[in-house]
């Protein structure tokens, strides 16, 4: 992998961020474009970090989350309302990047799942099991091991979750800025995606 070009994909995704959100704590910036990056090659790594976006209404968490959607290899829209098998399945095919908007701690089956994800998702090694329907008496194996993405308000008070976490606090802009329109800019960001899927192989080999 060419030095130059994963050094010019990381300055042009964060031209992306610093366009559309602003960063009272700059390495902030750098650490959501690395983590894009991290979408390309997480299977290079034995564990991954999730990051947390928390922040008031109107702070960029929505932004950031679309702006991920467009230059992440794959980016499945999940609903926790799925059963839990289709929940994990999904998962399982998409492990490049998992994002859960508007996550919120509670004693529901939704959160139960999202929770075992997040639990287990975060070692290369990471699999959920669950039993087989078919067949009492084996265990069906689901792989979630993978970036994941979350954004809430309050944050969260899982102290082994948050032992996985990086938690990035997003604050409105002291100034109205330039807003992210799918119109004008969609079209722009998918580009940079295609962009990056030529240049930047799935996997980067940093061990090589």
């Amino acid at each position: 992998m060419c030095s130059h070009t994963l050094t010019s994909a990381f300055i042009d995704i964060m031209g992306s961020f610093k366009r559309f959100i602003e960063f009272k704590i700059p390495v902030y910036c750098v650490i959501l474009s690395l983590y894009v990056l991290i979408t390309y090659c997480h299977r290079d790594f034995d564990a991954v970090a999730y990051i947390l976006l928390t922040g008031e209404r109107g702070s960029g968490k929505t932004t950031a989350l679309d702006i991920f959607r467009r230059l992440s290899p794959s980016t499945p829209r999940l609903s926790s309302m799925l059963s839990s098998a289709a929940f994990y399945r999904a998962i399982n095919k998409h492990p490049e990047l998992i994002i859960f908007d508007e996550v919120h701690e509670s004693r529901s089956e939704s959160w139960h799942k999202i929770e075992t994800v997040l639990l287990n998702g975060y070692r290369a090694d990471g699999v959920v099991l669950l039993a087989d329907k078919k067949d009492a008496t084996s265990l069906l194996e689901y792989d979630v091991y993978g970036p994941k993405l979350l954004a809430n308000i309050e944050g969260l008070k899982n102290k082994a979750i948050l032992s996985r976490i990086i938690n990035i606090p997003m604050y409105k802009r002291e100034k109205p800025g330039e807003r992210l329109l799918f119109t004008r800019d969609g079209q722009l960001l998918k580009q940079k995606k295609r962009g990056l899927k030529n240049s930047l192989p799935m996997r980067l080999s940093i061990r090589k």
